[in-house]
């Protein structure tokens, strides 16, 4: 037959036997794949036996062919400023892989290995963006094996381009401060630019915005030049003085984007001859009544996610904890309520974003947990959080999104009603326009001369004057904006005490230590400099390598962000072992010590020597804890004030607790109690949050340092917004106020925790389950967050408050307020400084305060019987304010009576409110606001 036989002899032991082959051998016959075995046996009498048996085998000596495609990273191969604000996801394809072969695929960053998981057809690993910065390439290794242990090994290095930095474009109007005159025609203006070569021409954008309405210039991007024009109707609407802005926007070829805008004047003058007088007619027209402006541009969008496959498995909806809507260039952090079977959610948003990005489609970001689970055959297995196809995020009926998340384009805004009439030859069906600031509204006469219209409140607000013109006949109706000219500034303040402190303050303050940095007693909201320096002065002590130095800067930035507070880096071993006003307020050590870091009030932190590298993840989280303590925090499982365990002494909610939690927030951040701990402590940063923001309820959201629940801000003119609400809320503007709707919440964030093991995670009860990468080390928890509870920190100040169409208690701070009731019969208090009060509708209860105050009041709040309730009106200090078209001082005591004995004050015969002290009122310019 061919085949070359090997003879091999080996001995029977026990009844067994073995042999061992050359491997050459076995696969030298060519595919004739036969071992035999033959016994032969005797017995005393020499009689023989033998025995023979026969096995065939398989030969398998090609290894593996499979290829490795990596998907090219962040933006085409370029990580920008937008993408490395979180982690990079490396990730790439394994082709051609034989069936019964197996891979397992590994990445090493900047030296350090990582495992990539299977997701779907790639294999990915999530790399936090600071691990690329120094542009270092991804090697890929990846080895192969089929059942026969032939194996392959593919070695690739993956390039890629770090670019996080555009500079600031600058823009120039080279024709400012022109002066025009009503029969002037358009105004022309033109300028320069100056911006990076780097720059994609093709998005460098120009635009003016005037009376809050955007005109767009040409651009000539070789030149560095602009040009545009505003039409001739728009400017001349307002004689004097007039501002504009010319705004630029562009982008590098990396996708970062950059900003800025200057600020134009021009004037229009009032000496243009006098135009002639339109014949008189016998047409007339008049607006009648308006009602009340909604002073808040809020809407609220719900939805849900509708996860399938693993990721609606087991537990594992509850990874799914926040997302990240992105639209029209703006992020909105949107928590996900898991209390339910439903992975319910909802936005809050403006009118304003919501209209300036009409047919734009909304992006999404799954923020969560780091893994879903699985079982494969009785084994615990993870793989990296999915990222959600966009159809996952399914919205409830709106007027504003369609299903396919894109905003619609036909929505109206919130509306207002203008009703009116007209007499003489005017008809039914004929046209009547409203000239509100720069928008035209077009409407027609109805039956009985009547016209009435919904006016978007966006254009209302924009003006406070209707010109109504219907054929020959024109008149003219002012109106009250809801909101006042509030300048925002901080108002100084007292400072507070321990005592009145919210108990996760207290349970990671340090007592006793008001003055425990050296150099500086007292540190508060007034803000101040600390001084920190890197020390080498104790025996074994490791040097402070650059890479380190920069894991101390981030977190000592990290602090600063978010405090009034600015660190700063002095020479090193600087003031070691001196007196007590001489060096660093926090001397940094890397020694050798027994545990991995220790620190206390006074500003010494030990790190361990052996943590090499502390720019990773759990290195910044231990020197957010380390450096934490020389502010003056404690443990919250210490003192007499604690934190419950595992509900809220957990590192989900600060950086001080030793009890890691399924949670996974961010370990790279402060958390919720740690930054309302410091804001007590040092004051709020006054350059963070300087807008004009809108605050709301919300969900509690752990991917984010404050939890989208812990309000705070440095500055602007600042709302909290609570007309969203479905039930009666409670709101202190004053600094450190726990604000809730419905009742009061026991704890602020934790409502409680349900303990879940392996099995209850799976549903496998009764079955041992191995966990071979210790995933459920410790025990998952299912948190149940409270819901409608937020607090504003000490050290920020909010301006306007507006409240529920509930019963509500409304109160204001020491800074001037503007609060809005709503309906309901809600209480009001402005406290300190000039405060506007609005009860809206319902009987309401006001006190001013202390202050020169304001009750404001419209017709349409006469209509319903409502009778306020007015506390404590000064005289000569306080004035009612009566916002009634056609009401002045020539007839407002035939409209308006006042009835000293009783307080009663009333409109045409309706009581709209009383005086509780029964003030000496008198019904002139003295105490009233009309128009």
């Amino acid at each position: 037959t061919g085949t070359q036989w090997v003879d091999i002899k080996t001995k029977i032991v026990g009844g067994t036997f073995s042999v061992d082959f050359n491997g050459a051998d076995l696969v030298a016959n060519n595919g004739k794949n036969i071992i035999k075995a033959s016994v032969s046996t005797a017995d005393n009498a020499k009689n023989t036996a033998t025995g023979t048996a026969q096995h065939q085998y398989e030969v398998d000596i090609e290894p593996p062919k499979p290829s490795f495609v990596y998907e090219k990273v962040g933006n085409n191969g370029v990580i920008n400023a937008q993408l490395a604000k979180n982690d990079i996801v490396l990730k790439g394809k394994v082709i051609d892989l034989g069936e019964n072969e197996t891979v397992a695929v590994n990445v090493s960053v900047n030296g350090r290995d990582y495992v990539a998981s299977k997701n779907g057809e790639y294999y990915q690993v999530s790399i936090a963006s600071s691990e690329l910065a120094n542009g270092l390439p991804v090697k890929w290794h990846l080895t192969a094996k089929d059942k026969a242990g032939n194996e392959t090994i593919i070695e690739q290095n993956q390039s890629y381009t770090y670019d996080v930095t555009l500079n600031q474009p600058t823009i120039d109007i080279a024709n400012n401060h022109q002066k025009i005159n009503l029969l002037s025609k358009d105004l022309s203006l033109s300028g320069s630019l100056q911006f990076d070569d780097d720059v994609d021409l093709a998005s460098v954008k120009v635009k003016i915005v005037y009376q809050n309405q955007y005109y767009a210039a040409q651009v000539d991007v070789n030149r560095k030049t602009w040009s545009a024009s505003l039409p001739q109707d728009v400017i001349k609407q307002n004689v004097g003085n007039n501002d504009f802005s010319v705004q630029v926007s562009l982008a590098d070829k990396a996708g970062n984007v950059a900003t800025n805008q200057e600020i134009g004047h021009f004037t229009v003058l009032a000496d243009t001859p006098n135009l002639p007088t339109p014949p008189a007619s016998e047409n007339s027209i008049k607006i009648t009544q308006m009602g009340e402006i909604d002073p808040s541009d809020m809407v609220r969008l719900r939805g849900k996610l509708k996860l399938d496959g693993i990721n609606a498995q087991y537990y594992n909806p509850l990874q799914f904890q926040s997302f990240v809507a992105t639209l029209n260039g703006k992020e909105y952090a949107v928590g996900i309520n898991n209390n339910n079977s439903e992975q319910r959610f909802y936005l809050d948003i403006s009118v304003a974003d919501l209209q300036a990005a009409k047919g734009q489609e909304m992006a999404f970001l799954v923020k969560g947990g780091l893994s879903v689970y699985y079982l494969e055959n009785n084994r615990i297995m993870f793989q990296n959080l999915p990222q959600l196809d966009k159809t996952a995020y399914v919205w409830d009926d709106n007027p504003y999104l369609a299903t396919d998340s894109v905003v619609k384009n036909d929505f109206v805004g919130k509306t207002t009603l203008v009703e009116g009439e007209v007499s003489g030859s005017l008809k039914t069906g004929d046209k009547i326009t409203l000239q509100i600031g720069n928008q035209s509204i077009e409407t027609k006469v109805l039956d009985n001369q009547k016209f009435a219209v919904a006016v978007e409140n966006s254009i209302l607000k924009q003006a406070d004057k209707i010109i109504a013109t219907a054929d020959n006949a024109q008149s003219e109706y002012t109106y009250q904006t809801p909101h006042r000219a509030l300048s925002g500034d901080l108002v100084v303040r007292a400072g507070h005490r321990y005592e009145d402190a919210p108990y996760f303050i207290k349970s990671i303050v340090y007592q006793g230590v008001n003055g425990h940095l050296k150099k500086h007693p007292v540190i508060g909201e007034g803000g101040g400099k600390l001084t920190y320096a890197f020390h080498k002065e104790y025996y074994g002590a490791s040097e402070w390598t650059e890479n380190n130095r920069n894991a101390v800067k981030k977190a000592f930035d990290i602090l600063g962000s978010y405090i009034n507070v600015q660190f700063e880096q002095i020479e090193d071993n600087s003031g070691f072992d001196h007196g007590a006003t001489v060096g660093a307020d926090i001397q940094m050590h890397h020694t050798p010590i027994s545990n991995a870091g220790q620190a206390w009030a006074g500003g010494e932190v030990m790190i361990n020597s052996t943590r090499k590298n502390l720019n990773i993840r759990n290195g910044q989280f231990l020197l957010l804890h380390e450096i934490s303590h020389s502010l003056g925090t404690k443990h919250p499982h210490e003192g007499e004030v604690t934190l419950t365990r595992p509900l809220e002494d957990q590192t989900g909610l600060t950086v001080m607790s030793y009890n890691t939690t399924k949670m996974d927030p961010n370990f790279w951040d402060l958390r919720i109690f740690d930054i309302a701990y410091l804001q007590y402590r040092y004051g709020v940063n006054p350059n963070k949050r300087i807008g004009n923001d809108t605050y709301t309820f919300k969900t509690f959201n752990p991917q984010v340092s404050d939890g989208d629940i812990y309000i705070w801000d440095g500055g602007g003119v600042d709302t909290f917004d609570a007309s969203l609400e479905k039930q009666g809320v409670t709101v202190d503007l004053t600094p450190g106020s726990w604000i809730h709707r419905g009742e009061k919440s026991e704890r602020l964030v934790v409502e409680k925790m349900e303990q879940i093991g392996e099995n209850t995670y799976f549903d496998e009860h009764g079955v041992s389950l191995a966990d071979p990468y210790a995933l459920f080390s410790k025990t998952f928890g299912k948190y149940t967050f409270t819901e409608g509870q937020a607090f504003i920190g000490y050290g920020t100040q909010l301006e306007r408050l507006i409240g529920s169409n509930y019963d509500d208690v409304l109160k204001g701070n020491v800074a001037d307020n503007d609060i809005y009731g709503g309906a309901g019969n809600d209480k009001i208090w402005g406290d300190e400084g000039d405060d506007y009060l609005v009860g809206g509708k319902g009987n309401d209860v006001l006190t001013g305060g202390d202050g020169k105050d304001v009750f404001a009041y419209k017709l349409s709040d006469f209509v319903d019987g409502f009778v306020d309730t007015i506390t404590d009106f000064e005289i000569g200090v306080d004035k009612i304010e009566l916002a009634i078209s056609g009401l002045n001082q020539d007839n407002l005591a035939q409209k308006v009576s006042y009835n000293q004995a009783t307080g009663a004050l009333s409109y045409d015969g309706v009581q709209f409110a009383t005086l509780e002290n029964k003030a000496a009122l008198t019904l002139d310019e003295t105490h009233f606001i009309l128009g």
